[in-house]
């Protein structure tokens, strides 16, 4: 078979598997992410401006390539425009992204560095990272045969972050971009050069260059497709929206369009032999291997795939039979996940609640345009004041009645969006026992309010009654034989000793006319 079309073949199969699972060409985007695109006007975008024929800025300053080509079906897709932002090298390009300059790069592939501040989408473009060297160089090569030698690689590529990691020892020799590196290895100032086959065999055949050939594989492949700055999970699950709605044969054809495939040059006939012998050889041992193992790995995938049902279903029980209704929805907040205690609480079954709306369905009416808002500013900013709370508010019955309930949410990163969990409780009971508390609670400050009234009164009788001791009012005790008043149990006092004791009275002493006849008289007689 003509090594064109077994080419041709391999990239028509890897551009078809990778959109299998395109949907039809419509992009149905949620309320929150038509809300965050609203909100969103400016979204910069940095084009890589010398990585031909995958993406390059041409003479005239247009955007081209391969990658180009998805953006403008991306932003065809959603009916927006990128706004594009002046770039440099590669390196550069991804500081600029880092310092958030750039918030979509068309062409990137996933490391674990980058993932410190980007997001990816699936990739829609995989490439195979090769070795390149002079022809003088007979034998082939892996990367464990590299070692001191000098390994020309372009600066902040995902494979020189592979190489450092996974081969700290080689003696790296980073540069500006693939031209450069091809340069240097063909003029002998590098010994070996890594790249993919794609954009080394075009600047080969661009540069005219004819002493270099592919001497080996990496086992390292480039998985390229968009990179959002992950502070923006919303516009991450968009682009991912966009890419699912090109379908298989229109990927394609932007392949072919920017990968040719009717320019042989001697180094991409090697190089394609040599791919597809290790593809053969390859495969012929994956067949092999699944021809003898075949049935004990059925066996396990049985196995395992029932010890995954079971785990699930134990789960599923587990959580069934939690107090709380547990609901999990997406980020365009749509109901995924809804427990039996969820159908307790709101009177909804799994069945009518799976697929809806939430708000919807628990939210009443004058809360939901909150809830909106509240969703898509976490999704904009990954901040949310009532997350990882517990928090009272008010939820809706099937029945259209008000119930309150207690309610706490927890955000659950997927990949490059968001789903949320919810633990809800029916706090109807507990409310009417608060009431009811507050009620006796109520009642007894009357009563004692009441009964210190009443202690009031008799305290201001008390001082009556003692104001009317205090004036000689009421019933006064004396004996009738020794004149003298009672205290206590006791006749003890005089009237005069009682007097001065109980009243502010000021006593004096005098005999009166019968007591002086009687008791004075005699006595000045007798003088």
């Amino acid at each position: 078979m003509n090594s064109k079309r077994i080419l041709a073949a391999g990239c028509i199969a890897m551009t078809t598997l990778s959109g299998a699972a395109a949907r039809a060409q419509q992009v149905e985007l949620t309320a929150a992410e038509r809300e965050w695109l609203a909100a969103h006007p400016q979204i910069n975008f940095g084009p890589y401006g010398n990585y031909e024929p995958l993406q390059y800025i041409d003479k005239d300053g247009v955007h081209r390539g391969l990658g180009a080509d998805y953006v403008a079906r991306v932003e065809q897709l959603l009916s927006i425009e990128f706004t594009l932002v002046q770039t440099g090298t590669w390196q550069e390009i991804l500081d600029q992204a880092r310092a958030r300059e750039i918030d979509v790069i068309a062409l990137a592939a996933e490391t674990a560095d980058r993932k410190a501040y980007l997001s990816f989408t699936s990739p829609y473009i995989d490439l195979p990272a090769v070795i390149i060297a002079r022809d003088t160089v007979e034998k082939q090569l892996t990367l464990a045969d590299l070692a001191g030698l000098r390994v020309a690689v372009a600066q902040g590529y995902a494979v020189h972050d592979y190489l450092k990691e996974s081969y700290p020892d080689l003696l790296l020799d980073p540069v500006a971009d693939t031209r450069t590196g091809l340069r240097k290895v063909s003029f002998g100032m590098s010994d070996v050069f890594i790249s993919d086959m794609a954009v080394a065999s075009h600047y080969i055949q661009q540069e005219g260059i004819t002493n270099l050939r592919v001497v080996g594989e990496t086992g390292f492949v480039y998985h390229m497709g968009f990179a959002i700055r992950n502070d923006w999970p919303v516009l991450a699950g968009i682009i991912e929206k966009a890419l699912a709605a090109i379908p298989p044969q229109e990927r394609t054809a932007i392949f072919r369009k920017w990968i040719s495939l009717s320019h042989e040059t001697e180094f991409a006939s090697r190089s394609l032999m040599f791919v597809l012998l290790g593809i053969v050889a390859s495969v012929l041992v994956v067949a092999v291997s699944v021809i003898v193992w075949n049935a004990s790995l059925q066996r396990r995938v049985r196995r395992r795939t029932e010890q995954i049902k079971e785990s699930e279903e134990r789960i599923r029980r587990i959580i069934g039979t939690a107090l709380d209704a547990v609901i999990t929805m997406d980020a365009g907040g749509v109901v995924t996940g809804w427990t039996e205690q969820a159908e307790t609480t709101f009177g909804w079954t799994r069945d009518e609640a799976k697929g809806r709306v939430l708000a919807e369905l628990i939210i009443p009416e004058q809360f939901r345009e909150a809830h909106q808002r509240g969703l898509a500013h976490f999704l904009a900013t990954t901040e949310g004041p009532v997350l990882n709370k517990r928090i009272e508010i008010t939820g809706l019955h099937k029945e259209g009645h008000e119930i309150p309930v207690e309610l706490a949410i927890a955000p659950i990163r997927t990949g490059v969006t968001f789903e949320f969990c919810a633990f809800v409780r029916d706090i109807t009971q507990r409310k009417k026992a608060q009431e009811e508390i507050e009620r006796h609670h109520d009642e007894l400050e009357e009563r004692v309010a009441e009964r210190t009234a009443e202690l009031q009164r008799a305290k201001e009788a008390a001082e009556a009654a003692l104001g009317e001791v205090k004036q000689l009012r009421g019933l006064l005790p004396i004996c009738s034989y020794c004149k003298r008043v009672r205290e206590g149990e006791d006749y003890t006092l005089s009237v005069e000793a009682y007097l001065a004791e109980h009243t502010d009275a000021q006593l004096s002493h005098g005999v009166c006319p019968d007591c002086y006849e009687k008791h004075v008289r005699p006595q000045v007689d007798r003088l």
